[in-house]
């Protein structure tokens, strides 16, 4: 059994690149879809059930965080791939080897 402490993302994947959309595919997305947009009116909400005046909680504070992020690809096949990657989470207190 392999346990995970969150956070974790795991991707698996057959092509051996990451795949970034051109600026044509990101502009293609916002010029082929429209956006919907609903008032309290179209969805007959209660205003004061809504927003700041609806909400049962509160935010007290931010705390902005710096994460470090990297990307690292693991080289030879299926099997070897799948054991680099498992130490690397046991080596990181990611996965428990228990």
């Amino acid at each position: 059994m392999i346990e995970v402490s969150p956070p974790v993302l795991l991707t698996i994947a057959s092509k051996t690149a990451v795949r970034l959309p051109s600026l044509i595919d990101i502009q293609d997305t916002f010029t082929r879809s429209s956006i919907e947009y609903w008032n309290l009116e179209d969805l007959n909400a209660d205003p004061n059930k809504v927003g700041r005046s609806g909400s049962g909680t509160w935010v007290e504070g931010l705390t902005p965080t710096t994460q470090k992020k990297s990307c690292v690809f693991i080289e030879g096949d299926a099997r070897q791939q799948a054991k680099l990657l498992l130490s690397k989470l046991i080596e990181k207190n990611l996965l428990s080897s228990t």
